[in-house]
């Protein structure tokens, strides 16, 4: 008798293996939301990969997640404080690096990013996708001076990606996406001079790059409200992403 059929559907994504894939989450200041999104990922999907690229943080980011990965083994911290170049780019590229498993996802460390999505991206995986994009189908909280900046960045990120003649995504500007790891790090090694290492906006990066065959698949979602702290977006950022425009 096959028992599995009484467990319910909610139930059934803990059950299938998610060690295959590593969680990248570039952090600065992190501390209050990361307790509880490491109990979700826990809760959700108990033997994935986590490597929290850690950019400097000065308020016990560092030390939650190495006391936590005392106790969870599949928990890394990457501590990028002594580093000479610092941005949310360099960040993930150094975890992407580091990962050691088959596929990676990029998400942030303040919960804007579902991580019930997860396993939607796991499912593209094992239909072979090489990239994967969360696009925001709805945002909450943004005023309407951040929805502007996102729509004119947007555009005009699209409007580079046609002049290279690049597959152009719905929501080029995602911070929630995911990837073959040994695909992506054999493009990086390729391509280092053409990321601009300080942006926010590394799927940008990865945009203007990818080669235009790869099998791209994307996943809607409601980008929601950070749970606590505050955004990290200044001026260095918005003119690092202008430089990305043209490199």
């Amino acid at each position: 008798m096959n028992h599995q059929k009484n467990i319910p559907y909610k139930d059934k994504s803990s059950l299938r293996p998610f060690n295959d894939i590593t969680l990248i989450i570039p952090t600065l200041n992190e501390a209050e939301n990361l307790p509880l999104l490491f109990g979700l990922l826990k809760k959700l999907y108990p033997d994935i990969k986590v490597i929290i690229s850690d950019d400097g943080s000065n308020d016990g980011t560092k030390d939650i997640t190495e006391k936590i990965s005392k106790e969870n083994k599949n928990i890394q911290l990457i501590n990028r404080s002594k580093k000479k170049i610092h941005g949310i780019c360099i960040s993930v590229i150094d975890a992407i690096f580091e990962t050691k498993t088959e596929n990676f996802i990029v998400m942030d460390g303040d919960l804007q990013h579902p991580p019930e999505k997860i396993k939607e991206f796991k499912e593209s995986f094992d239909k072979n996708y090489s990239l994967i994009i969360g696009t925001r189908e709805k945002i909450k909280g943004w005023e309407f001076k951040r929805k502007v900046m996102s729509y004119v960045a947007s555009l005009l990120g699209k409007i580079s990606l046609f002049f290279r003649r690049k597959k152009i995504p719905k929501d080029i500007l995602s911070g929630f996406f995911g990837g073959k790891t040994s695909l992506f790090q054999k493009i990086i090694n390729k391509n280092l001079n053409k990321f601009e290492f300080e942006s926010y906006k590394i799927l940008f990066d990865f945009l203007k790059i990818l080669p235009n065959k790869i099998e791209t698949k994307e996943i809607p979602y409601i980008f929601g409200i950070r749970k606590k702290g505050l955004s990290k977006i200044n001026k260095k950022h918005i003119i690092a992403f202008i430089k990305a425009l043209f490199k």
